[in-house]
């Protein structure tokens, strides 16, 4: 089964202009980066999920491009876990330092990462690559 691919249906965000999907996972996708804050990223949260449910998708497929790049957010997380600079260490090792800054600031970022990806992945799945190809009048 291929990962990236269009799926055919009737709904809302089947039928947009494709220029008009892009100019929303653009503006969605910026509004991810500039989220902070717990309530901010459950609210982005619930409008992909919004997204998810409007476009008639199955979760399990949206979702499915996040196993290429599992390893590269767990690999974010702990980037971010150990090497955040903190005076608050909850366990320190030489230069590694846990510390709950540096867990929140790794949360923040995968759930960034992911969310761009499963927007990224609504938009390919909603749209057929002939629609995204740009027609001279």
């Amino acid at each position: 089964m291929i990962d990236f691919a269009y799926q055919p249906g009737e709904s809302v965000i089947h039928k947009m202009n494709p220029a008009g999907k892009i100019v929303l996972l653009v503006i969605l996708s910026a509004a991810l980066l500039a989220v902070n804050g717990v309530i901010g990223t459950l609210a982005a949260l619930l409008i992909i999920f919004l997204l998810i449910w409007i476009s008639r998708l199955k979760i399990k497929t949206v979702f499915l491009p996040l196993k290429k790049i599992i390893w590269f957010l767990i690999m974010i997380f702990l980037m971010n876990s150990l090497f955040y600079e903190s005076d608050e260490c909850l366990y320190s090792f030489g230069f590694i330092c846990i510390s709950i800054p540096g867990l929140i600031q790794g949360y923040n970022i995968i759930l960034r990462t992911f969310s761009v990806t499963i927007l990224a992945s609504i938009f390919i799945r909603t749209t057929t690559s002939v629609e995204t190809v740009w027609k001279r009048s």
